[in-house]
């Protein structure tokens, strides 16, 4: 008989079958084959090391694909930043920044309300709205509203040009009209409307 780990000389000679080994620990157990027990033949102890080396490969490379998966998460998290939304809008369009301390914030809620009815005039003037809740953004978005100039803590509105600047700062809901209004008297928009004429 040959041991599976020591490697002793095995009296039974039997051929490999491969059709016929046990693939579960009940079918090792009825022919034979105990955790720690001496292997009937040697094949049947490479199996079984076989077996576990294919399943310790799969734990690994489970391990590294959520790995890769969690850095890519973060790339993509780094991608879609504030910031980068707000660069990527550059020379393209206008952004509306509706910062909240909590999505029921009645200041909020009252801001949505009012621009719902004004959906044609924010897609004339090129006016991408992004509401934020800040307390569930990450630490790179609420740094860069910080720099900003936005209070973390309470209701604000800032309107940023194609430039990027900061056109307009409210701390109360704004009503479109007067949203309007602003981006209406600036230059790069009345270029625009001159164009459309």
């Amino acid at each position: 008989m040959k041991n599976c780990l020591t490697g002793s000389p095995n009296s039974d000679n039997a051929p490999f079958q491969p059709d016929k080994m046990p693939q579960s620990e009940g079918q090792f157990a009825r022919a034979g084959v105990a955790a720690g027990a001496p292997c009937r033949d040697g094949l049947r102890c490479h199996f079984m090391l076989i077996r576990f080396f294919c399943l310790l490969l799969m734990t690994s490379l489970a391990l590294v694909t959520t790995s890769v998966r969690a850095q890519t998460s973060n790339q993509n998290a780094l991608e879609n930043s504030l910031e980068n939304t707000v660069k990527a809008a550059r020379w393209r369009q206008r952004v509306l920044l509706i910062c909240a301390p909590a999505a029921t914030d009645a200041q909020l809620l009252a801001q949505r309300a009012l621009l719902q009815a004004a959906q044609a005039g924010l897609a004339e003037r090129d006016v991408l709205v992004r509401t934020l809740v800040v307390p569930g953004l990450a630490a790179t978005d609420r740094a860069y509203l910080r720099r900003l100039g936005v209070k973390t803590d309470a209701f604000q509105v800032l309107l940023l040009g194609k430039d990027g600047g900061v056109k307009r700062r409210d701390t109360v809901p704004v009503a479109p009209a007067a949203l309007f209004a602003t981006i209406d008297g600036m230059p790069m928009r009345r270029q625009e409307m001159k164009r459309v004429k």
